[in-house]
């Protein structure tokens, strides 16, 4: 922190160092020199008064009083901040009645290609440098991220997605911040504390010009290196050793026949084991004592070695029982090791459980942004139906109503397997598959392989409208084309295409008009067959008097319209009874031309009379009368005349026709 140039440098400074005014006593006095630079009228003249009132700040704000040691059970802090020079970060913790103490400060100058940066973009470099800077104090724990930008609290708020059409610097920076735990605060730039000043004032070389990529770290360490190790302290500390010191005797004067089980190590090299002074030697390795042998480990990995090294290592200089097992756990449990090792061999595949029926356990997943949109891609583990759905926006609200769409076309699954998308890890999603019975898996982060399945289908999609761009088309009409053929085609897998799988039939194709129609075929052939046979088109209505073929007794009967059965068939109704009859055998009552003859009534064997010729229409039918005697006894289906009474003119009869 080089001394101010100018008022407003001056302002700056005492500002970021007044925010501490309640951890540092008597700090109005001290900075006394400094504000007598900003009365009104006063010369800017940096004196040695001055200079020395801002060293004594520096030092006061790296001791004690201000710097406290980390600690994990206090809430954690990391404040950041740019300029156009150059970028700040504070680690802090909150403590329970609210002060924010400082654990570390960094800060570092813009390179010139980082200078030329938005200023957005700016505070964002002074976020990547405060995380990785203090990402040992950060990763694994909860903590606040403040900043001064409007735009960034947004652009890297976890509870936010990141806009699709954001830099891809920034997305790079969203990325890295990915793998902690965070929540941003917004905080006015007059209460962000050292990390302001840190940026506007950065570290200046020999000619006066910036340091570039050169960071000012300043922390208090709770652990400081101890001192070297010596024989005196191995000679000492084996005397007092409980073990070794009985081990150093037995080398000296002989050893026991029978040992306790913690000098069993020792008895079986007993041939090897010697002195040199109370050092105890295995060969030309040190046997070192047990107070000593975390030192002694630690002196080992310096550098941070990997155990094959440190064991090689321990081969030229030390030994005790169990070295190689306690090297292989302080190499593992070391944090800069563990952050810095590679991933482990990839697992053996492990496929999903196979389902049992169609749209059981959907696989989704988000395609793009791909040709100016974004895809909801779903796929069925069983049938391999594919959805691949056009959306503007990916938020967890629209993604929920284009899932209720589809679950209203298809049916509810039982289960849906996604990422840890924002879209499918919202309060929203959750309550959505909740309330429908679904129970949705959220597959490991960063491991797409786990949801093959919508990542394969995804890569599907892509290929193919990518292939089709040359056709011409509209997106939509080519995403249609596509999801017509696969969704018809056979799968390697299955052998069936997914339409059979899910509906039980292939879906209708241009394909389809290559095969023979036999249904129309036959259609073709009937209409054929009845030009070819003539005739004419007649047709009867409900309730009107016909004439209907008799196959018993007289040839015709007359009767009514009952229903209409069939196209040319009918129902005739007689009063006793009702008989099914075709269009060709019937005839409309009172029918021109030849209509019914008295000889198609009466039959061959009886002659025609007058009565005859009154039932056929050609004159006018008398009134009935009672019933004769004779005629109620009548048999069979033959109609009996029986004249009543005669009349006193030649042309008057008076008759009753029963039908039995």
């Amino acid at each position: 922190m080089r001394e101010p140039r100018n008022v407003t440098e001056l302002r700056a400074l005492l500002g970021s160092v007044n925010y501490y005014q309640r951890l540092v006593p008597s700090l109005a006095s001290m900075l006394a020199p400094l504000f007598a630079l900003l009365k009104k009228g006063a010369v800017w003249r940096w004196t040695a008064a001055c200079q020395s009132s801002l060293d004594q700040v520096k030092r006061v704000l790296t001791s004690g009083s201000v710097l406290m040691r980390f600690d994990l059970t206090l809430p954690l802090k990391l404040v950041t901040d740019a300029s156009s020079v150059g970028v700040g970060a504070a680690l802090v913790h909150v403590l329970p009645d609210g002060t924010e103490r400082p654990v570390c400060f960094a800060s570092r100058t813009l390179t010139a290609t980082e200078q030329k940066y938005a200023m957005v973009e700016k505070e964002a470099v002074a976020v990547s440098f405060g995380v990785r800077r203090f990402s040992k104090y950060l990763y694994g724990k909860h903590f606040h991220l403040v900043t001064d930008n409007r735009a960034l609290s947004h652009i890297l708020n976890p509870q936010r997605e990141l806009p699709a059409l954001s830099a891809a610097r920034m997305q790079r920076y969203a990325l890295q911040l990915a793998a902690f735990s965070y929540e941003v605060e917004l905080r006015k730039s007059e209460n962000m504390g050292l990390a302001d000043v840190l940026s506007r004032l950065p570290q200046v070389g020999a000619d006066g010009d910036s340091v570039e990529e050169e960071e000012v770290y300043l922390v208090r360490h709770w652990e400081e290196e101890g001192p070297a190790l010596s024989a005196q302290e191995v000679e000492t500390l084996t005397r007092r050793d409980s073990t070794l010191g009985r081990v150093l005797t037995y080398v000296r004067s002989g050893w026991p026949s029978v040992v306790e089980p913690e000098f069993r190590a020792f008895k079986q090299r007993s041939t090897e084991l010697s002195t040199d002074g109370d050092c105890l030697l295995w060969g030309g390795r040190v046997v070192v004592p047990t107070k000593m042998r975390n030192r002694v480990l630690q002196e080992l990995h310096a550098g941070h070695l990997g155990s094959g090294k440190m064991k090689q290592l321990a081969k030229r200089y030390v030994w005790w029982p169990g070295l190689d097992t306690e090297l292989e756990s302080f190499a593992r449990v070391c944090g800069s090791c563990v952050e810095k090792r590679a991933a482990p061999p990839k697992a053996s595949l492990h496929p999903w459980e196979p389902t049992q029926g169609p749209w059981e356990r959907v696989h989704v997943d988000f395609a793009g942004p791909f040709q100016g949109s974004m895809f909801l891609v779903a796929h069925d583990s069983y049938s391999k139906w594919l959805e691949a759905i056009p959306m503007k926006t990916v938020s967890a609200e629209r993604t929920i109503d284009e899932l209720r769409s589809l679950f209203a076309r298809l049916g509810l699954p039982k289960q849906v397997v996604s990422d840890n998308g924002p879209q499918f890890t919202s309060r929203e999603m959750s309550a959505f598959m909740m309330m429908n019975g679904v129970r949705h898996i959220k597959v490991a982060p960063y491991h797409p392989s786990s949801n093959g399945a919508a990542e394969r289908a995804v890569q599907t999609v892509k290929n193919s409208l990518k292939a089709s761009i040359q056709d011409g088309q509209s997106l939509a009409t080519r995403l249609a084309r596509f999801l017509m053929s696969y969704r018809n085609a056979p799968q390697v897998s299955t052998g069936r295409s997914p339409a059979e799988l899910l509906f039980g039939r292939t879906l209708r194709t241009r394909l389809d008009l290559l095969r023979p129609d036999r249904a129309q075929m036959a259609v073709d052939y009937q209409a054929r067959m009845a030009e070819t046979a003539g005739g004419e088109l007649r047709g009867f209505g409900i309730g009107e008097d016909v004439w209907a073929r008799s196959f018993s007794g007289p040839k015709w009967r007359r009767g009514r319209i009952a229903a209409k059965t069939g196209p040319v068939s009918y129902e005739v109704d007689f009063g006793d009874t009702c008989w099914s009859r075709h269009a060709d055998q019937l005839l409309r009552a009172g029918q021109s031309g030849r209509g019914v003859t008295p000889e198609d009534i009466a039959g061959p064997d009886r002659a025609r009379t007058p009565l005859d010729a009154a039932m056929c229409g050609t004159l006018p039918a008398p009134a009935a009368g009672p019933s004769a005697s004779g005629s109620a006894g009548a048999t069979g289906s033959v109609p009996a005349a029986a004249v009543v009474a005669p009349s006193p003119g030649p042309e008057e009869i008076r008759v009753e026709t029963v039908f039995h």
